[in-house]
C-alpha cells in the first residue's frame, strides 16, 4: 500500500471491509446449511418424497461441503484467498437463482451441489483472509466474527419460515440466501488480495 499500512481512519475502514466480507461468509456458511429445515415437508410434498428421499436432498448439500472444503486449500494456494471466494459467493448466487426459479426436483439438486461447494469454499477461504487481511492486534474480533455469522445465519434460517408463514414459498425462503452471496460479492469488490 502507498505511504505504509493504514493507520487511524483509513485503518478501521480496511478493518470495516474485511470484517464485512468475514460476516458475509459466516452468513452463507449458516444460513445454508439449515435454510432447509423450516421448508423440508413441503419439499417433500411437491417432488414426492420419502423420509429416504427427504434426507438424501438434505445431505446432498452436506456432502458437496465437504468437497469444496477440501478444494479450498490447493485452490486458494494456487489462486489467491479472493479469487476462491469470488468462486464461492459466485457458485452460491448461481444455486440461490436456481432455487428461486422454483426448479424441478433435478434442477434442485443441482442447486443443493453448487451451494454446498460454496459453502466449503467460504468456509475455509473466509476466515484465512480474514486472519491474512488483519493486522495481528485485530485479528481475534475480526476472525471471531465468522463464528458469530454462522449463528446469526442459522438464526435468520429458522426465522425465515417462520416470518414467511406459507409453505408454497419455499422457494423464496430458501433463495433469501441469494442476498448474502450479492452481499458478499460486492464486498470483495471492496478488499485486496490477502497479502
Amino acid at each position: 500500500m502507498r505511504g505504509g499500512p493504514p493507520t487511524g481512519a483509513r485503518l478501521y475502514l480496511a478493518l470495516g471491509r474485511v470484517a464485512f466480507l468475514t460476516v458475509c461468509a459466516g452468513l452463507l456458511f449458516g444460513y445454508s446449511t439449515a435454510s432447509i429445515a423450516g421448508w423440508l415437508d413441503e419439499i417433500g410434498h411437491v417432488f414426492d418424497l420419502s423420509t429416504s428421499g427427504k434426507e438424501n436432498v438434505t445431505v446432498t448439500l452436506v456432502i458437496s461441503c465437504f468437497f469444496g472444503a477440501i478444494a479450498a486449500g490447493p485452490l486458494a494456494r494456487a489462486f489467491g484467498r479472493r479469487a476462491v471466494l469470488l468462486l464461492a459467493f459466485a457458485l452460491a448466487a448461481v444455486g440461490y437463482g436456481l432455487t428461486l426459479g422454483g426448479p424441478d426436483l433435478l434442477g434442485f439438486l443441482v442447486a443443493r451441489v453448487l451451494i454446498g461447494l460454496s459453502v466449503g469454499l467460504s468456509s475455509m477461504a473466509g476466515p484465512m483472509y480474514a486472519g491474512e487481511a488483519t493486522p495481528a492486534r485485530h485479528r481475534g474480533s475480526v476472525v471471531s466474527l465468522f463464528q458469530l455469522a454462522v449463528t446469526t445465519g442459522i438464526l435468520l434460517a429458522y426465522a425465515v419460515p417462520l416470518w414467511m408463514d406459507d409453505p408454497q414459498k419455499w422457494a423464496a425462503g430458501i433463495g433469501v440466501g441469494g442476498g448474502i452471496a450479492v452481499a458478499g460479492l460486492l464486498a470483495l469488490a471492496l478488499v485486496p488480495e490477502s497479502p
